[in-house]
């Protein structure tokens, strides 16, 4: 429930706001948002699994979910969360970087499209 205390370094993102050619909070779930960014901006988004496996919370989800394909499912398509995705044509400027924005519509797993369904889906 990071929705509730987030902990988030804003002062980061202000810093790089220049930087940024798009961010969205991922609490409706990472592969959802990050649609709505390739819808928004006629884009395809290809997130990289290494790079999500390899991040430092990783390890925790794992544990707490009980095997790598549940922490993996609950990252890409689990809610709750309180990150920002953004996008950006600079260099490293301390952000994790989880994939690239391509030609092209939909998002990808390594090259392969995957379903945009999961995550929080608003009713209003």
């Amino acid at each position: 429930m990071a929705h509730l205390a987030p902990d988030l370094d804003y002062e980061k993102y202000r810093k790089s706001y220049e930087y940024l050619s798009s961010a969205i909070d991922t609490s409706d779930g990472l592969v959802i948002d990050a649609s709505r960014i390739a819808t928004a901006s006629g884009v395809g988004i290809d997130i990289r699994v290494e790079a999500l496996i390899n991040a430092p919370e990783f390890s925790e989800l794992e544990s707490a979910s009980g095997s790598r394909e549940s922490a993996l499912e609950s990252a890409l398509y689990g809610g709750e969360d309180h990150l920002l995705l953004a996008t950006s044509d600079a260099q490293d400027f301390g952000f994790l970087e989880i994939g690239q924005v391509i030609k092209g519509d939909g998002i990808y797993l390594d090259g392969v499209k995957t379903k945009t369904s999961g995550g929080y889906q608003h009713s209003w």
